[in-house]
């Protein structure tokens, strides 16, 4: 685990923010981990972040370990699993341009035989929010 904590700090240290990886921010880094997020998640929820602060619509502190990792008295990384859902449910991604993650630094890796799948019709940026909001409320509020 210490090695992945490793690869995902450099990442994040080659790509938003040189910070030292001292033990509190190690025990972040294995918190988050611990929630179920990799470093997909991380990419994403980066490149978000930093269209909405190039929008102005954001701090560019939003980008700090301390504010993506803020976690609530339940233990719980709320905030980084809404702004992950509003990630995915807009179109900052596309054309957006950062290093990409290897399987060892937590991206997921497709299988070599399979093809991608054709793309669905988007609904409306405003109806993919509502519906990655909901869906991830539903899941936080359906754990024990």
């Amino acid at each position: 685990m210490r090695e992945r904590i490793q690869r995902l700090h450099d990442w994040y240290r080659r790509n938003v923010l040189d910070v030292p990886l001292s033990p509190e921010v190690e025990r972040l880094w294995l918190l988050w981990l611990k929630q179920g997020f990799n470093g997909n998640d991380l990419r994403d929820v980066v490149l978000y972040l930093r269209r909405q602060i190039s929008d102005q619509k954001r701090n560019a502190g939003s980008l700090k370990l301390s504010n993506l990792f803020r976690y609530d008295e339940s233990g719980s990384f709320l905030s980084f699993a809404e702004d992950l859902a509003l990630a995915r449910g807009s179109r900052a991604l596309k054309g957006a341009l950062l290093e990409p993650m290897t399987e060892d630094e937590g991206g997921r890796r497709a299988p070599s035989h399979a093809s991608p799948p054709a793309p669905a019709p988007a609904p409306a940026p405003e109806t993919r929010v509502r519906v990655n909001l909901r869906a991830m409320l539903d899941e936080h509020l359906s754990k024990p």
